[in-house]
């Protein structure tokens, strides 16, 4: 199941990437129509960077999320298993209790 987080993160990044599109297209358009316009060249390679750059920021985002996630899930099956040891010598102590009370 998603985290509320997880599902705004969702839906800032299908914003951003409609977003995006839409001001790609229309500087590719532009570019299209003026081919030698420097300005125009410059604001395509632009884009060209931004859209690399937040991409890699949100693998990056995933890959954090993702680590955390692993690593929380680590820790508690090392808590549960910590846990389980603990409740077992409890009850090894207890049964050789009360062998050396029966058989002295």
């Amino acid at each position: 199941m998603l985290s509320n987080y997880k599902r705004i993160n969702i839906l800032k990044e299908t914003e951003y990437f409609a977003d995006f599109n839409l001001i790609s297209g229309l500087v590719l358009d532009l570019k299209k129509k003026n081919p030698n316009d420097d300005a125009i060249a410059d604001a395509v390679s632009a884009m060209a960077r931004i859209g690399l750059y937040v991409n890699n920021m949100i693998m990056e985002q995933d890959l954090v999320e993702k680590h955390m996630t692993t690593s929380r899930s680590d820790k508690n099956r090392a808590i549960t298993r910590a846990r389980t040891a603990d409740q077992r010598l409890q009850e090894a102590e207890k049964m050789l209790k009360d062998y050396k009370n029966m058989y002295g």
